[in-house]
């Protein structure tokens, strides 16, 4: 009796030791979301500095300033959807708007094109549970892809001899195309329990420019197509985002 007793006693302790012979029961952490809700809308503006300004000249300027810096404003709404307490999916969709310094054109004449358009983006945002985040809202960092869709017209025409500016008497409208790799970090702090403000900080790659100055070209524009390659790989390099958002469903 006392033998069957200590073989069940080490065969109970051998079953112990090694879970692997018993049914595992997991228990995985149930997505709660914050507030149980998982959809969120932002509207923000996009705020940089640049060396070209966000459109062509109205009037003239002298152009011997040391530094030549311009603030550029562009609006942006954005969507999440939580897949889990830590990732969301993000879409993406703002306007744009852009120039170039006035490119000599001869005759003592300068010209400043007029690039604008809209950005589609998609991408992932990651909560940082560790700073009390919860998706979608609190501190977070995301990446994604964008694609920037413009059409490129004429602009203006600067006299430097009678100091000048004066629509372009030329006519076209080319439609230009390229994409970024977008890098955000960023916040989103509550003011009332489904209302936050967001404040974030962007960097971005362009790439696709060699195709956009090619298009540029074969509309027999050769200088130009360099300057808009050159304008376009720079674009959004790095920004800031102030904006407001609430927490939908």
């Amino acid at each position: 009796m006392r033998k069957a007793i200590l073989i069940l006693g080490l065969s109970l302790l051998l079953f112990a030791v090694h879970p692997a012979n018993a049914q595992m029961v997991t228990v995985k952490e149930k997505p709660s979301f914050y507030l149980g809700k998982r959809f969120t809308a932002d509207l923000s503006l996009k705020y940089q500095l640049t060396n070209a300004p966000q459109k062509p000249f109205e009037k003239y300027e002298e152009r011997d300033r040391l530094v030549n810096l311009y603030f550029h404003i562009n609006p942006e709404v954005k969507f999440n959807y939580a897949l889990s307490n830590k990732v969301a999916l993000y879409a993406k969709l703002g306007a744009t708007r852009t120039s170039h310094q006035p490119e000599y054109d001869g005759f003592n004449s300068y010209l400043q094109t007029d690039l604008s358009g809209n950005s589609l983006g998609l991408g992932f945002s990651f909560f940082k549970k560790k700073k009390g985040a919860i998706a979608p809202v609190g501190r977070y960092f995301s990446f994604g892809l964008s694609r920037h869709s413009y059409t490129l017209t004429p602009g203006v025409i600067i006299r430097s001899q009678s100091k000048t500016v004066e629509e372009s008497s030329e006519s076209f409208s080319i439609p230009l195309r390229n994409y970024s790799f977008d890098l955000e970090f960023g916040t989103k702090n509550l003011i009332t329990s489904k209302v936050y403000y967001n404040f974030s900080f962007q960097l971005t790659g362009n790439f696709g420019t060699s195709q956009v100055v090619r298009t540029i070209e074969d509309e027999g524009y050769e200088d130009l197509g360099f300057v808009i390659g050159n304008r376009i790989r720079i674009k959004d390099l790095a920004l800031f985002k102030i904006g407001l958002g609430y927490v939908v469903f």
